[in-house]
């Protein structure tokens, strides 16, 4: 059984504050701006306790990769981003390399997951830089999986979420 995480991971934000997420400058002038943003909680579909939805997603790795292949072997982090080349995510992705080692202590493995094509997301993680974990296309139907583990109070205004 896959013990599923409902983290928040308070370390990144003490390592990154949302002022200096949103003025990143690791990408200069290649990142969309989109203004000052309202912030929105997502709210979990999914209850404390119970494993998630099953999936099976593709990565740019160009493997699929299923949430089920970490039932009853590791704890399972997911982080969804609503869009690459944003000020946010663009930062938020990076700083989970210096939190590896915490990953890897309590037997976690991360997910990333975000709407977009896997050309789109291969460009934008190649600027990053190396990321340890996987990163997950939800592009369609468009998502799908996201929408099935969290609810987004805004439509079009969805925030980054652990989970």
């Amino acid at each position: 059984m896959i013990r599923f995480l409902l983290t928040i991971l308070v370390f990144t934000a003490l390592l990154f504050p949302a002022q200096a997420m949103a003025n990143s400058t690791a990408f200069e002038h290649k990142l969309y701006q989109p203004g000052k943003l309202k912030p929105i909680d997502s709210q979990l579909k999914v209850k404390i306790g119970a494993s998630a939805p099953g999936f099976t997603l593709p990565s740019v790795s160009g493997q699929p990769i299923s949430l089920d292949s970490f039932k009853g072997k590791k704890n399972v982090l997911i982080s969804f981003v609503p869009a690459a080349w944003t000020p946010v995510c663009s930062d938020q992705w990076p700083g989970y390399n210096l939190a590896r080692p915490l990953f890897e202590q309590r037997d976690t493995v991360l997910l990333g997951i975000t709407t977009d094509n896997i050309p789109t997301l291969y460009s934008w993680t190649l600027e990053m830089g190396h990321l340890w974990f996987n990163v997950l296309s939800d592009f369609w139907p468009h998502g799908k999986t996201a929408s099935a583990i969290i609810r987004i109070p805004c439509a079009g205004s969805q925030r980054p979420a652990n989970y």
